[in-house]
């Protein structure tokens, strides 16, 4: 088992209280799991292990999800769990355990007894209502349960977490609205609006000839939305205030300029800063369109003038 870098290392503590989960993307769910998971920890007066896995159970089961990318990365997952709660009785920690081969065939009992031998004095357990574990997913919840009554531990499930409209969440409904350009449902479900983080690296200066120019975001780690042009809100991170710049954002292939590789290039509105090297989030607020190839470069400058009024008509409507 190993520990996080960016997690806090409280000392050995008396009770513990573990929260299970991959925690993906931290959504509203996941919130509640957390805030459950708190609260236990107060009552048990323990300390609360958020324990997750490493790497992703889906990238190693499943050979074409090798290359999982996920919807946070692991330095703003960390974050977002250690700011729940402000108790300073509580400690929280947050540990990864490997999802290697050895863990990947314990049975579902060694796996419960695995956590309660790592993880002593264990007094409670938080899961959410679709926790599966062990060997090919065969331990449900009603197993665990079952184990913490023998075991005299708490076990509790949170239930799953709806939007008012009744719509569930959960990560995968999350990624299949990212595919679809759905980001109002991703907004609601996150509680926020979807981000990637990246560097801006010199592109080819196509944008710029255009009467355009972009900065071209690199090393990206996170999933990405459905190819297409957005309205996006470009956040430069490193800096003692937070500057943002509004821009027009186009992620996917290029097939006016026959590049097929997909590129996300953000064109940054009434922005005259180098932000060549520079690390930046990238807020996804609002689809325009889909890719189109056209059939000249003056037609694809004629659109982009078009998408840039959209952006500025949709951005006076929702700027607060």
């Amino acid at each position: 088992m190993s520990s996080s870098p960016s997690s806090t290392q409280p000392n050995k503590p008396n009770n513990t209280v573990i929260a299970l989960g991959n925690f993906d993307g931290v959504h509203l769910g996941h919130q509640k799991l957390l805030q459950q998971a708190y609260q236990l920890a107060l009552k048990k007066q323990a300390h609360l292990v958020v324990t997750s896995f490493n790497p992703h159970p889906q990238a190693v089961l499943n050979p074409p999800h090798r290359r999982l990318l996920t919807l946070s990365d692991q330095e703003t997952k960390i974050r977002h769990i250690l700011n729940f709660g402000s108790d300073p009785s509580i400690k929280v920690q947050v540990k990864y355990l490997p999802f290697d081969k050895k863990m990947q065939h314990l049975s579902p009992d060694e796996f419960l007894d695995f956590l309660k031998e790592t993880f002593a004095p264990l007094v409670g357990i938080v899961v959410g209502y679709n926790f599966r574990f062990g060997h090919q997913r065969k331990g449900e919840v009603q197993d665990l349960i079952q184990w913490g009554a023998a075991q005299h531990l708490t076990i509790e499930v949170t239930p799953q977490v709806c939007l008012p409209d009744g719509r569930g969440i959960s990560t995968t409904l999350i990624r299949k609205a990212l595919q679809e350009g759905n980001l109002s449902y991703v907004k609601l479900a996150l509680g926020h609006p979807y981000w990637i983080r990246g560097i801006v690296v010199k592109g080819d200066g196509r944008g710029k000839d255009l009467g355009f120019p972009t900065a071209n975001i690199d090393q990206i780690e996170t999933e990405l939305p459905k190819p297409g042009v957005y309205v996006v809100r470009l956040e430069e991170e490193h800096q003692k205030e937070a500057i943002g710049f509004w821009g027009v954002a186009h992620y996917g292939p290029l097939p006016t300029l026959d590049i097929e590789t997909p590129r996300l290039e953000v064109h940054v509105l009434e922005c005259n800063r180098d932000l060549y090297n520079r690390s930046v989030k990238v807020h996804f607020l609002h689809w325009i369109r889909g890719v189109v190839r056209f059939t000249s470069m003056i037609h694809l400058k004629n659109q982009i003038e078009k998408d840039v009024e959209c952006a500025k008509l949709w951005i006076h409507q929702n700027q607060q």
